[in-house]
């Protein structure tokens, strides 16, 4: 994903991708992301996370993705 990004900056995201990088979320984060959105959809009438555009779950993964990069580096500090 990010080589087609890097090589091409007009580059759309497609179900299949976002759908693979879904996929490679553990449980336990998935289901993070699932509980966040569904607060934020029932909150400000968004769609269920199925129904959203690629570019929509991509920023959620991201989001996601993130917080496991910053809990990995709080851990990591704390053994420093």
């Amino acid at each position: 994903m990010r080589n087609k990004f890097a090589h091409n900056p007009f580059y759309k995201l497609n179900k299949s991708e976002v759908s693979n990088l879904y996929s490679a979320l553990d449980q336990e984060d998935k289901e993070v992301l699932q509980a966040a959105h569904e607060k934020n959809r029932k909150k400000h009438g968004l769609s269920q996370y199925k129904k959203l555009e690629p570019k929509s779950q991509f920023i959620l993964i991201a989001v996601v993705i993130k917080n496991i990069a910053l809990a990995i580096k709080n851990e990591l500090s704390k053994t420093v």
